[in-house]
């Protein structure tokens, strides 16, 4: 019998095996090296987490043909030498917040509005039920990738970004 082996592991290991083979046939010693190795490899990817670039928190107002956008999005896409993630959120009542979780990095972005209006039909979503169909009202040159709309994150102060969108 292996004495590497402890003795409550014995009865798991077959009996037909040579003695020098049991050890690594034991259910109990295979397990706990294998119970470490991921514990190792999660609290490497949990140390990872919190690297990286620093965030900025970014808000503003938009407003298109001088009302507010009552209901939108808005997203900061990186441009020229900015790495960092496509990051965006809702606008309500002509308002938008993007925290620090929420991850803009500091450089230039590009940024993508979108502002919903209703079209006064209706279509049906996912599950059948009847909703009011709404459609984008800003023109391209503020809406997705021809948006002409930059702005710069900075490492200091505050992230004000207010918009005051005019119809072309």
């Amino acid at each position: 019998m292996d004495r590497s082996c402890r003795p409550s592991h014995q009865r798991n290991v077959a009996p037909t095996l040579p003695v020098r083979d049991r050890h690594t046939t034991c259910a109990g010693c295979f397990v706990l090296p294998v119970r470490l190795a991921f514990l190792l490899a999660g609290a490497l990817m949990a140390g990872c987490s919190g690297s990286g670039p620093e965030r900025y928190e970014v808000s503003g107002s938009v407003t298109f043909a001088g009302a507010k956008v009552a209901e939108g999005t808005i997203a900061l896409v990186p441009i020229e030498n900015t790495e960092g993630p496509k990051v965006g959120t809702n606008i309500q009542q002509g308002q938008y917040h993007i925290d620090r979780s929420g991850r803009p990095v500091a450089g230039r972005h590009r940024v993508e509005i979108s502002s919903f209006r209703k079209t006064g039909e209706q279509v049906a979503n996912m599950g059948g039920q009847m909703i009011d169909n709404k459609a984008n009202e800003l023109p391209p040159k503020y809406s997705g990738k021809t948006s002409e709309l930059v702005v710069e994150i900075k490492t200091r102060g505050k992230n004000v970004f207010d918009f005051d969108l005019k119809v072309p």
